[in-house]
């Protein structure tokens, strides 16, 4: 479900059952799991990956190329900066 005011951007990927709330932004070329939750004005940039049943807070960001472990929770006002290998 995307809410009124998320903003998607090119070839982002949005999964089944996720949910992005009002000022949530995905930038181009990101992936969101399925039964993800993507809190209001969280970012997560281009060529990111969200994993399946992860929980993204309210503000957070997640980088460019950024990776979000399946089932991984992330806090509100976090920059989370992990990466692919």
């Amino acid at each position: 479900m995307v809410m009124a005011g998320v903003i998607v951007d090119v070839r982002a990927e949005i999964g089944e059952a996720a949910v992005l709330w009002p000022g949530a932004c995905i930038s181009h070329d990101a992936h969101i799991g399925a039964n993800t939750f993507v809190s209001p004005n969280a970012t997560v940039c281009g060529f990111a990956r969200i994993g399946a049943h992860s929980f993204i807070g309210a503000g957070a960001a997640v980088v460019d190329r950024g990776l979000v472990p399946e089932g991984c929770t992330i806090k509100m006002l976090t920059r989370w900066t992990q990466k692919a290998p």
